[in-house]
């Protein structure tokens, strides 16, 4: 959030006394990169978290799969946190680390693997405090050989250690470490004791995390954008129900708005979430208790065309249903001026249009305009197209732009991951 009338964290006492905020850091807080190494934290990042902090009265905690030397490398503070999936565990003076036979056990499986992963090209081997993991986001087609290898030095490092899939990644950490248990150990202690959890991840390494959260009556995720900048990441958060409360997001309870909501209308029966391979396209698939399901895919266009970056202000969902006969309601309440203004509505003819003082936004979409203005339940017997942007018409039809910008993305996220490995050749480190 910047600008000058951007609020600060003080101005927002509510969710500030109430919650316990755990962030993930590769994949929520930053981009994915090719390595581990080349990630990029954005400038003011560590300032805003910071502030954040001392908002919630100290109760923030950065979650990660990475060891707590690089968690302090890209976030100085130091964070109250825990690093490689929970093994490491740090609250203000307090360390937690698993003893030396835990590290003495990785080292001496390290030149294995090191052998191993060498036969396999664009596989990179990461030594962590106390962990091991094997990427293969350079080489996606060694998945299976890089799994059936992490599971055969886990199974000979025997019952203390256990396997940890992410994307494209396989790790082998110590049994007990988790992002749940890390999770818990925070909750039990001040400043995060009685307050609740609020966990942002974005893989399958957060799933136990998630679990905890729930079972505390806390917020982890769903098909709901709770922040969204516009027309930049750093601009007028028109979603920003994030700041809204100690729950930001519930279905069927009163709110402000700020966010764009696809929830389903039965009882939620399980969600899960993932990204397309090697890509920043995101699905979402929500399953309610009768076996109903639906995906949601969310990405923000961007590819090469005459010969400049393509990257409109642009958020596309589309809803697809995967089985049975999914009943579900989209709700879209952006809000304006950092959250402090309520737009105008108006109907067009395959368009909504939320006016306010400082600009506007259009939601093109082939769904039924009134049940999306009136919020009313349907049946989803279909795919459905949303596109949230800048004002203006389209030029061809709402699926059809659809497609082919998800084409057009993949495709350029495909090339942009091969572009290291391509640069550097098979040969690189491991």
């Amino acid at each position: 959030m910047s600008g000058p009338d951007a609020p600060t964290p003080l101005h927002c006492p509510d969710w500030m006394r109430d919650w316990a905020l755990f962030l993930d850091l590769d994949g929520t807080l930053l981009d994915l990169a090719a390595e581990p190494q080349a990630v990029r934290v954005s400038p003011g990042l560590p300032a805003q978290l910071a502030a954040l902090t001392r908002g919630l009265g100290g109760a923030l905690a950065l979650v990660s799969g990475r060891p707590l030397s690089d968690i302090d490398r890209l976030f100085p503070g130091p964070f109250n946190a825990a690093g490689t999936h929970g093994a490491q565990w740090r609250l203000g003076g307090t360390l937690i680390e698993p003893g030396t036979a835990i590290g003495a056990a990785l080292l001496e499986m390290t030149p294995l693997l090191r052998q191993e992963t060498a036969r396999l090209p664009g596989v990179l081997l990461e030594r962590k405090p106390h962990a091991l993991a094997l990427h293969y986001r350079l080489a996606p087609a060694h998945e299976a050989q890089v799994r059936a290898l992490a599971t055969r030095a886990a199974e000979r490092l025997g019952p203390a250690f256990r396997l940890q899939l992410g994307k494209l990644v396989v790790e082998i950490l110590p049994a007990a470490a988790g992002k749940g248990a890390a999770i818990e150990r925070f909750m039990d202690a001040p400043p995060y004791a009685g307050r609740t959890p609020v966990f942002v991840g974005d893989d399958r390494t957060d799933e136990d995390g998630f679990a905890v959260v729930n079972a505390r009556g806390g917020l982890s995720r769903c098909a709901t954008v709770v922040w969204c900048g516009y027309p930049r990441l750093d601009g007028d958060p028109v979603f920003c129900s994030l700041l809204n409360g100690s729950r930001p997001y519930r279905p069927a309870e009163p709110d402000n708005g700020g966010y764009f909501a696809c929830e389903l209308v039965g009882a939620l029966g399980e969600t899960r979430q993932w990204y397309q391979i090697n890509s920043a396209v995101l699905v979402t698939r929500i399953e309610d208790q009768a076996g109903n399901a639906i995906k949601v895919t969310d990405f923000a266009p961007r590819f090469t065309q005459f010969e400049r970056m393509f990257r409109p202000p642009t958020l596309i969902r589309r809803l697809t249903p995967v089985k049975g006969r999914p009943q579900l309601r989209v709700r879209v309440r952006p809000r304006f001026a950092y959250g402090q203004e309520s737009p105008q509505v108006t109907v067009g003819s395959n368009h909504v249009r939320y006016q306010s003082q400082t600009g506007a936004l259009r939601l093109t979409t082939d769904a039924p305009l009134s049940y999306v203005v009136e919020e009313t339940p349907f049946l989803l017997e279909g795919p459905l197209t949303f596109i949230l942007g800048a004002d203006e018409s389209l030029t061809a039809g709402i699926a059809e732009t659809a497609r082919h910008f998800l084409e057009r993305t993949l495709d350029h996220w495909h090339n942009w991951v091969r572009a290291p490995y391509a640069a550097r050749g098979p040969s690189g480190p491991v």
